[in-house]
């Protein structure tokens, strides 16, 4: 098995403006992404956290393209449970994709219908 980043080349950090002025005179940082060099995006907690789970449930997640149509669902029983996500229909398997809006990426993992409902 050969483990790789989800999303390689960026750290999702919990920063104050002082944290961010150290972070980026920190080697191998290239910026913060923001919509002004003064200001830095906010990934919403509920997506960090669907990424930590999906990673952690030790279930095989591979990155995906970024949807931004498609079902939103929510899973209801497994490991993945109370996630919400958009469902994309693969080979009679049903792929959960969770988004992170703000890098315009995503990751996915099988699921099987019976584990999701339409929100």
């Amino acid at each position: 098995m050969v483990e790789q980043p989800v999303f390689p080349g960026y750290l999702f950090a919990r920063l104050t403006p002082y944290d961010a002025a150290t972070v980026k005179t920190t080697r191998g940082v290239v910026q913060i992404l923001g919509p002004a060099p003064d200001r830095f995006s906010i990934v919403p907690d509920e997506q960090v956290e669907a990424v930590r789970t999906m990673v952690e449930s030790r279930l095989t997640v591979d990155p995906y393209p970024y949807l931004k149509v498609g079902t939103r669902v929510e899973v209801k029983h497994g490991p993945m449970k109370g996630l919400q996500g958009i469902l994309v229909d693969r080979r009679k398997r049903l792929r959960l994709v969770i988004s992170v809006d703000l890098l315009g990426k995503s990751i996915s993992a099988e699921v099987s219908a019976e584990q999701v409902e339409a929100i």
